[in-house]
């Protein structure tokens, strides 16, 4: 009976722990992979950015590998971006490749998240953004032009998660 206990014990907590890692990353990465991680996670699927990928790259990230991501209806070209100052994975950007589906795909989210932190609407665009308790997800929509997500860790000014 005691080895029952225990069993079952050990098996509440391993899936406490996957549910909270599902919860704190993305996908199949987690935050602060390198790029090789990264790309051996996805099982090849990403593949490192060529010239036009590394365009997307900003002063504080570069998108270092890029690939098809799909959830349900949605296509997406999905893009990882590492800290320039890390070269850890610090952010994910999906593009949405039919922008048809925009106001579907936020209506996905706003299911999955509930209420948006923040809302903003400013002539042909549109910004909506979540944050759970590890995570901030930003929608973003640029009307029959771009629409894209972002995932990132939800991070303090000390750099540690909330």
């Amino acid at each position: 009976m005691n080895r029952s206990v225990w069993a079952i014990a050990a098996l509440l907590f391993a899936v406490v722990q996957s549910v909270s890692a599902a919860k704190a990353d993305w996908q199949y990465t987690k935050w602060g992979m390198s790029l090789d991680e990264v790309i051996a996670a996805s099982k090849l699927q990403m593949e490192r950015c060529d010239g036009a990928c590394a365009k997307l790259s900003t002063d504080a990230e570069f998108a270092g590998a890029t690939g098809p991501y799909q959830s349900g209806p949605f296509d997406f070209k999905a893009v990882a971006y590492f800290d320039r100052k890390t070269s850890r994975l610090s952010s994910v950007l999906l593009y949405l490749k039919d922008v048809d589906q925009a106001f579907r795909l936020q209506d996905e989210l706003k299911a999955k998240y509930g209420r948006p932190a923040s809302n903003m609407d400013v002539s042909v665009t549109r910004t909506t953004v979540w944050l759970t308790d590890t995570e901030r997800v930003e929608f973003s929509l640029i009307y029959k032009a771009l629409v894209s997500v972002k995932y990132q860790p939800r991070l303090t000014a000390s750099n540690k998660g909330l």
